[in-house]
C-alpha cells in the first residue's frame, strides 16, 4: 500500500494550532472516547501523533468483538500503527479491553508484546483489573478502574510555581478554550491528568469528541534517559515546558483526532 494511503487524512506537517482561553462558561459533556475510540463494536477511528511538528505515527483503532475478562463483559479494542519514517505498519500494536457503562469507561485488561513487530522470544503479557498495580486512570473511586463519562468541573490548582495536582490519575479541569486547528475552530473544555512521569492535557468539544491530546514527560527523564534517541531529544529541546508539583515537564508529542480532518 502506498504511504499516502497509510497516512489517511493526516498532513505530514502539523497544521497551525492556536489554543485561546475562552470567556464562555464551563460546559459538562459526555465523553465516551477511550484513546480516540468509542468502545462499541464496529467502530473505527484513527489519530496522528506529531513530534516537534512532524507526523510520526498514524494509529487506527477498531472494536472487532465482545470480550469477557474475569466475568466482566466488555469489548476488545485493537490498534494498528504505521511508523511514518520507517514506512512500517504494525498490526495489533496494542490490544486492550474496555467496558462502557452508563456511568463510566472501565479498562478491564491490556495485552502487551502481542503485535507482529515483537520478537518471538518476548512473551505476551496480560494485565487485568485484578492486578494490584494495574495502571488505569481512576477518578476518586477505588472500586473500579475507569473514568466517569461526564466531564464535570474540578478546577486545577495553581500557585507561583505552576500547576498543583494533589492526586495522581484524577481528572482536573482547566476551563474552556477555543481550539483552532488550521481553519477549524472548536469550543472545548480542557482537562488534565498526571500519571507517573506523564502529564497529559485533553481538549474535548461539545460533541464529546477528543480533539487534541498533548503529552508531556518529565524533562529530567527525557534528557537523562537512554530510552529516547539523541535525534529525538534535539528535536524537542525547545518545546514548551509546564511545571507541575514543582517538576518541569516537556511537551513530547501531540495527538490529533481523525475527526478533525473528516469535518467539511
Amino acid at each position: 500500500m502506498k504511504q499516502e494511503d497509510m497516512l489517511l487524512k493526516f498532513p505530514t506537517n502539523m497544521p497551525p494550532i492556536v489554543i485561546q482561553k475562552a470567556d464562555y462558561p464551563f460546559f459538562e459533556v459526555k465523553f465516551e472516547e477511550n484513546s480516540f475510540i468509542v468502545p462499541r463494536i464496529g467502530n473505527t477511528n484513527a489519530y496522528g501523533v506529531y513530534c516537534a511538528g512532524e507526523l510520526s505515527l498514524v494509529s487506527t483503532c477498531r472494536v472487532p468483538k465482545k470480550a469477557r475478562i474475569h466475568n466482566a463483559e466488555g469489548v476488545q479494542i485493537c490498534r494498528d500503527t504505521y511508523h511514518v519514517k520507517k514506512g512500517k505498519s504494525m498490526k495489533n500494536e496494542c490490544i486492550w479491553f474496555v467496558q462502557l457503562t452508563d456511568q463510566a469507561l472501565l479498562t478491564l485488561a491490556v495485552l502487551r508484546c502481542v503485535g507482529e513487530q515483537e520478537a518471538a522470544d518476548i512473551p505476551t503479557e496480560l494485565h487485568t483489573f485484578l492486578d494490584k498495580d494495574f495502571d488505569a486512570a481512576v477518578n476518586g473511586n477505588g472500586e473500579f478502574h475507569g473514568m466517569p463519562l461526564w466531564i464535570r468541573e474540578n478546577p486545577v490548582q495553581t500557585d507561583e510555581t505552576g500547576i498543583r495536582i494533589p492526586q495522581q490519575s484524577l481528572r482536573y479541569t482547566a476551563g474552556t478554550y477555543d481550539l483552532t486547528i488550521g481553519s477549524k475552530t472548536f469550543e472545548t473544555v480542557k482537562f488534565m491528568i498526571l500519571q507517573g512521569e506523564a502529564f497529559k492535557e485533553f481538549f474535548v468539544d461539545r460533541n464529546g469528541r477528543l480533539i487534541l491530546m498533548r503529552w508531556h514527560q518529565s524533562q529530567t527523564d527525557v534528557f537523562r534517559s537512554g530510552i529516547y534517541p539523541q535525534e529525538f531529544k534535539e528535536r524537542i529541546r525547545n518545546n514548551p515546558l509546564v511545571t507541575v508539583n514543582g517538576k518541569k515537564y516537556i511537551l513530547t508529542e501531540e495527538r490529533l483526532n481523525e475527526y478533525v480532518f473528516s469535518l467539511s
